[in-house]
């Protein structure tokens, strides 16, 4: 994405293109096309990639993977909440930078594409949907904790 122009679509690296293709043959955690939209499907992959680094893009797939148009409300709130979170209060105007925003929703989003992958070469649907489930648990466990303090 050039810094030039505004940016018009998320991008990702040309792997996630073919991740997408195995995903949507094997109906993989049921990601693909034929129950979820592309949109949804990214940010699934960024909310995995939130809790990692970020991956700077490299080999972008030039047509992007999905257009800003596309981009719901729901990905376009979660792609500027994880921003906030990363900026700080402290460098809150830095938000009206939206090739900031989409610069970081795309490296994370990229990130959980790789994670997505691994969890194809290795892990059935249920195993990863009860992987994920527990995960959940101890996420809750800890945010009520919190709460009832």
């Amino acid at each position: 994405m050039s810094k030039n122009k505004r940016p018009d679509r998320i991008y990702t690296t040309k792997n996630v293109k073919e991740l997408t293709s195995k995903i949507d043959q094997e109906h993989y955690f049921h990601l693909d096309s034929g129950h979820i939209n592309r949109t949804n499907l990214f940010l699934f992959a960024m909310s995995l990639g939130v809790e990692t680094m970020p991956m700077r893009l490299e080999n972008i797939n030039s047509g992007g993977f999905i257009l800003e148009n596309s981009i719901d409300s729901k990905t376009r709130a979660a792609m500027y909440a994880i921003f906030i979170n990363k900026i700080g209060e402290e460098n809150l105007d830095e938000i009206t930078d939206k090739y900031k925003v989409y610069e970081l929703a795309q490296e994370y989003g990229n990130m959980g594409f790789e994670i997505l992958e691994g969890y194809l070469q290795e892990k059935k649907s249920e195993e990863l949907l009860w992987e994920l489930m527990k995960e959940l648990d101890e996420q809750y466990k800890e945010i009520t904790s919190k709460i009832v303090e």
